[in-house]
């Protein structure tokens, strides 16, 4: 059973995501607020997809993405932005994939349904 962790501190998003995700088999999700809580759950549950909203408070999302990825024992989670503009070049090498708001919940959804690893990067946008 795949992992997901979805970071967003929108009560409602969060609602939303867990309405559409909650009839996929196969994946045990969870949320978290803020980036400690994000960073707290990453360390307890090791989730192998992460959904993050880039501006999550407490933590800055960029940074939080590239330390993942840097991190021998995080570094193979499957990392999916979410974000209001346009990220970096030198942010985009550290995430698997770039949904720009607003985008469709089934966007999501048909991406969860295609990872099967991380074999490439899909940079949207």
């Amino acid at each position: 059973m795949k992992k997901i962790l979805i970071a967003d501190n929108d009560k409602n998003i969060l609602n939303l995501y867990l309405s559409y995700l909650e009839d996929l088999k196969g994946y045990d999700i969870r949320t978290a607020k803020n980036g400690l809580e994000t960073i707290e759950k990453i360390v307890e549950d090791k989730p192998d997809i992460l959904v993050i909203d880039i501006n999550i408070p407490c933590a800055n999302g960029q940074g939080l993405c590239k330390r993942i990825r840097n991190n021998p024992e995080t570094k193979d989670i499957y990392i999916i932005v979410s974000s209001g503009f346009n990220l970096p070049e030198e942010t985009r090498e550290y995430i698997d994939t770039l949904f720009l708001k607003p985008y469709p919940v089934e966007d999501l959804i048909e991406k969860l349904e295609d990872i099967g690893g991380k074999d490439e990067k899909n940079i949207d946008g």
